[in-house]
């Protein structure tokens, strides 16, 4: 079957450079326009949507490069059976596929006004590799909510967006690529967005050398995002960085990283992420709460840490038996024969419920006793403390007392 080589009525003639692609997609050849000759997005609109059968035995598709595409490339509600591959073009016009159906699209290194993918399903991957948004402004640079791309997202490698990224409830079924874009690209929003892995870095013999936290941009937004794995894998230090990023507070992203890290064995990155959670959660509160929130971060950590609070209140208990042996009480009635223990009188006063009758027997004076005075409490605080932190610590299956 020979293939139309005369575009529809309604487009109109077709220029050189119009034709050239008309001619080459039904054998799916490349063009090259070395010169930025101009095509109608039209043109490419009807190639795309099938105005051209392919020919038996070739795969059909809109190959391109360095062309200057003038107009809205308009693929909206569209079944596009086809590959686009438009690399280092430039584009006048938005890319628009709200609610198509495409297979992979690659747009590496080309400009761009805008791009719309809003509930598309792409069967394949979108690349924008090197490629720049320039649209910015009021507008969304590149808009893809609850969008559905089966293999993988490419916006590294130079990608640079002069507005924000909104990526919200996308579904990302293999690599969403973010290793390489430009530092000053605008806003990314992920919220309840779902990837696969999450590429953000590279390694060179299990070491990792760049990427990480200065591939995103320094506004993100994770509420809701879910993801099976991040490559490279980076101690939870490095992620913390990124999760700081975000413009407020959430909990979703600290607690899904948390137990990300948790599934890989990893306890003591998960507490790290679920400490760095409450600290940003009471960053702003009264003073009173900040006093209660210093206490919280240094004695348990928050409910995380709680062998530090036990820890604490072992050099409690150590530090006033040292103290009561150089600075003895007074034995209260003089007729009773009763033997001082300095590590029982300090244990009486400092360890809740326990009881060995040595404050029964002495009495400490001065400086002893504003220390007596102030030990009961400090027991209290601290045993409340490490029972609550235990009990948070299992309850949230935090892989064990630390």
């Amino acid at each position: 079957m020979e293939p139309m080589t005369d575009g529809p009525d309604w487009l109109g003639t077709l220029d050189e450079a119009e034709q050239k692609l008309w001619e080459a997609f039904s054998y799916g050849r490349q063009v090259e326009y070395w010169h930025g000759e101009t095509l109608r997005a039209e043109v490419i609109a009807s190639l795309a949507l099938g105005a051209v059968p392919g020919v038996p035995g070739r795969t059909a598709g809109v190959r391109i490069r360095g062309a200057t595409v003038v107009g809205e490339l308009d693929l909206r509600h569209g079944a596009v059976d086809v590959p686009l591959t438009m690399l280092h073009c430039t584009f006048t016009g938005a890319v628009r596929i709200e609610e198509s159906v495409t297979k992979s699209i690659d747009l590496t290194g080309s400009h761009l006004l805008r791009i719309c993918a809003t509930g598309a399903h792409i069967r394949g991957s979108l690349d924008l590799k090197r490629a720049e948004i320039t649209g910015g402004g009021d507008y969304v640079a590149l808009l893809a909510n609850a969008a559905t791309v089966t293999r993988g997202l490419y916006i590294g490698d130079g990608f640079r967006s002069a507005g924000t990224v909104q990526l919200t409830g996308i579904q990302v079924g293999g690599h969403l690529d973010l290793f390489g874009m430009a530092a000053d690209s605008g806003p990314l929003q992920l919220y309840y967005a779902k990837a696969g892995t999450v590429r953000d870095g590279r390694t060179v013999h299990g070491r990792h050398v760049d990427g990480g936290v200065d591939s995103w941009p320094e506004d993100v937004q994770l509420d809701g995002f879910t993801y099976e794995a991040f490559d490279p894998y980076l101690p939870a230090d490095e992620r913390i960085k990124l999760l700081r990023r975000q413009p407020g507070y959430a909990a979703q992203p600290y607690e899904f990283m948390a137990a990300y890290y948790r599934e890989l064995g990893h306890d003591q990155a998960a507490r790290e992420i679920l400490i760095e959670k409450e600290q940003v959660r009471h960053t702003g509160s009264r003073r009173l709460s900040r006093i209660t929130n210093v206490i919280s971060s240094t004695t348990i950590g928050y409910g995380y840490l709680p062998r530090r609070a036990a820890l604490i209140a072992l050099a409690v208990q150590a530090a006033a038996s040292v103290f009561y042996a150089f600075d003895p009480p007074t034995v209260i009635h003089p007729g009773d024969h009763v033997t001082f223990y300095p590590v029982l009188y300090a244990a009486d006063l400092f360890v809740p419920i326990v009881h060995f009758g040595q404050t029964d027997a002495f009495q400490s004076h001065g400086l002893a006793a504003c220390v007596a005075y102030v030990l009961p409490y400090l027991g209290w605080a601290l045993g409340l403390a490490i029972v609550a932190g235990a009990s948070r610590t299992l309850s949230k299956g935090g892989g064990g007392i630390v």
